[in-house]
Order: C-alpha cells, then structure tokens, then sequence
C-alpha cells in the first residue's frame, strides 16, 4: 500500500469514528451540552450555543424547577430532554457544521415545547418559564442566526 492510500483510509476510519462518537443524551442531564462541546469545539468555531445557551439555561431552569410544581418541573425535564434529543437525532441529517446547529438548536425549541405540553401551562407557569429567559439574549443570538 502506498502512504497515500495509507493516509486516505486513516482519514475515513477517524472521520466516520468521530460522527460515532457523537455523545447520546442520558436523560435530561446539562452536563449534555459540555460533552457535545468537547466532541465538537464549537466555541473554536464562532458557536458559543452548547456552552453560553444550551448548558447556561439548561442550568437556569433545572434550578428553577427545584421551586416549582411537579407539572412544570416534568414539562421542563420533557422539554429539556427533547432539546437534547433533537440533536442527538439529527447529527447526521440536518447538523452538518456548529453553525446548523445553533440553528437547528433554536427551531427545535417550538417543537418541543409544543411536543412537551407547553400549550397546557396556566398562565403563571408560562410566566415562570419566561421570567428565566433573558430575553435581550435570545434575540440577539436569534438576529445573528436570521443574517447567516
């Protein structure tokens, strides 16, 4: 075999290895955002969703909830969960660059919310929800993805 040969079948076993080793969410634990950070060295890349978005708020609601009732604590679980989920599953279709999947990441917010009962929440609940949201953060993060 020649070295480039060698070297060709070196890259394809290490790439299709990496797109394996993509961690798989185990329950709804933030700790999630920080492996799938160190897989992907997305804040290498411009991306700071995994660390500044993903894990901080994961963090924020899993503290709120400690306060609140048992619906809004399983609706945050289920949702948190889904978040992580939605990831996992579409590493391979829709999740090509960190980039798609800052994107990707903030689409799937409605779906699983909707998906986790959101639309079933009183009024105070979904108050709750919004008052751990720094708002003037989201849109921001949310301006930058609309001009990519």
């Amino acid at each position: 075999m020649t070295f480039r040969a060698i070297a060709f079948l070196f890259f394809v076993v290490s790439s299709s290895a990496r797109a394996t080793d993509w961690p798989k969410p185990n329950g709804f634990d933030c700790d999630y955002y920080l492996a799938l950070e160190q897989h992907l060295n997305c804040q290498q890349n411009g991306s700071d969703y995994l660390v500044n978005f993903g894990y901080r708020y994961c963090m924020k609601f899993q503290e709120k909830a400690a306060d609140w009732n048992p619906q809004l604590k399983n609706f945050i679980n289920d949702s948190g969960l889904c978040l992580m989920e939605q990831l996992y599953d579409n590493r391979n279709s829709k999740i090509t660059d960190c980039q798609s999947l800052e994107k990707f990441a903030f689409e799937s917010h409605s779906i699983c919310y909707v998906q986790s009962g959101y639309c079933e929440r009183s009024v105070v609940e979904k108050l709750q929800i919004s008052a751990t949201v720094d708002w003037s953060s989201v849109f921001s993060k949310f301006g930058q993805l609309k001009n990519q």
